[in-house]
């Protein structure tokens, strides 16, 4: 079952594994034509759960999962780090564009206190 493969990637983040329900009931699934899966990420009212979450983090586990259920070879991605210097007029909301990448994720890589401010010079760690 794809659900059981998926699940333990997203273990690996920290997560409660609460394991794999039957949804059959539920309106979403029990309504599809074709298989389907639904995933509840974090439980909000968690504060451990909340503290886990990043939503690219578990985009990946989640495609991670996937492609380990169906076979699929997932390209190695380039471990080399990726900087950028900041110049006169860069916010990191717009940084994180250019680069693809979410704002959150540059503010944690970097250990930035606070996301507002950054200075022209800097290097900020994209990847």
């Amino acid at each position: 079952v794809v659900a059981n493969i998926i699940l333990p990637e997203i273990v690996k983040l920290g997560f409660k594994n609460r394991g794999v329900k039957d949804g059959s009931r539920l309106f979403v699934i029990n309504r599809t034509k074709m298989p389907a899966i639904l995933i509840e990420c974090a439980f909000c009212d968690s504060p451990k759960d909340m503290g886990n979450y990043d939503t690219d983090k578990m985009a990946e586990a989640i495609f991670m999962g996937v492609c380990k259920a169906f076979n699929v070879e997932v390209p190695k991605s380039d471990t080399s780090a990726v900087y950028y210097t900041v110049v006169k007029g860069d916010t990191l909301w717009a940084i994180s564009r250019r680069y693809n990448v979410s704002l959150n994720y540059i503010v944690a890589l970097n250990g930035i206190k606070v996301a507002s401010v950054i200075d022209i010079g800097q290097k900020i760690r994209i990847k």
